[in-house]
């Protein structure tokens, strides 16, 4: 009788998996596709073949390893932000990474949604050409795991353009936006290509920092970065730039981290022209 009934309940959730609405697919342990429901065959198509290696249908399979392994471990990632390759097309998602527990060998649930218009939102910021806000988040969740793993320090920036809205309202729209596109060169040049550069919405900016030395290190580059725009001739401010920084504890989490650093940049605006302000 009660093996009668887990089969029952085995294949109502069957059912339930295959028929939900929402884009599901299970992955087995070698982070390959096991089952994959209607909705998400109906989104990616071609992009599935059962068997086959998930980040082979990936157009940016960078990060893909390490958050299969997280996922694996039981850990929660969301808003994994993943750009598939679906028919020569890119079709731009957020997806989330689950351990179903109690099943053996491992599976791992993965949940896709596709992006608003599919026009990345989250992903790559239109105005700059930078990280958006969610990609910062999965690029700060990870650091933070390598971080733990490899005893290394991670430090977290905000970055705000004094003086911002008086400026857009005299100049107009088109020119406050040619202002930021000049600052986020100016920013990436600043900056080494292992760190991750993103706009937030505005005139802010932020930056996540591995594998830095020590509080000193990322003070010495905030003074590089209020140099290298104050140095440039094309970018044209009144007051300059305010930074606000946080070294990151073991046990930190990407939101308490963007809120320290955006505490520490209220408080370099309070003294304004290229100001920065680090806290521990």
């Amino acid at each position: 009788m009660a093996a009668s009934r887990k089969q029952a309940v085995d294949t109502l959730h069957q059912q339930i998996f295959m028929q939900s609405m929402n884009a599901l697919a299970l992955l087995d342990e070698r982070a390959c596709w096991w089952q994959v429901n209607d909705s998400l065959q109906r989104l990616l198509g071609s992009a599935v073949r059962i068997g086959e290696p998930v980040r082979q249908s990936l157009e940016d399979a960078t990060n893909f390893d390490e958050s299969f392994a997280s996922a694996a471990t039981g850990a929660q990632l969301r808003q994994l932000p993943w750009v598939w390759r679906v028919d020569d097309q890119e079709l731009m998602t957020l997806v989330a990474l689950q351990r179903v527990e109690g099943v053996q060998p491992l599976r791992v649930l993965l949940s896709l949604q596709i992006l608003p218009e599919n026009e990345g939102g989250g992903i790559r910021d239109a105005l700059t050409g930078l990280a958006g806000h969610a990609l910062f988040m999965d690029r700060l969740q990870l650091a933070l795991t390598r971080s733990r793993r490899n005893k290394t320090a991670v430090a977290v920036m905000m970055v705000s353009v004094d003086d911002y809205a008086p400026y857009r309202t005299e100049r107009g729209e088109a020119e406050a936006d040619a202002l930021l596109q000049r600052i986020a060169v100016r920013l990436s040049a600043s900056v080494r290509r292992s760190d991750t550069l993103a706009r937030l919405g505005g005139d802010v900016f932020a930056l996540v920092l591995e594998e830095v030395g020590s509080s000193l290190e990322a003070i010495t580059l905030a003074a590089k970065i209020c140099d290298s725009l104050d140095q440039d001739a094309t970018v044209s401010l009144r007051q300059g730039i305010s930074i606000g920084g946080v070294m990151a504890h073991a046990d930190a989490t990407p939101w308490d981290l963007i809120r320290r650093a955006d505490e520490a940049l209220r408080e370099a605006q309070r003294h304004p022209g290229n100001a920065y302000e680090m806290a521990f």
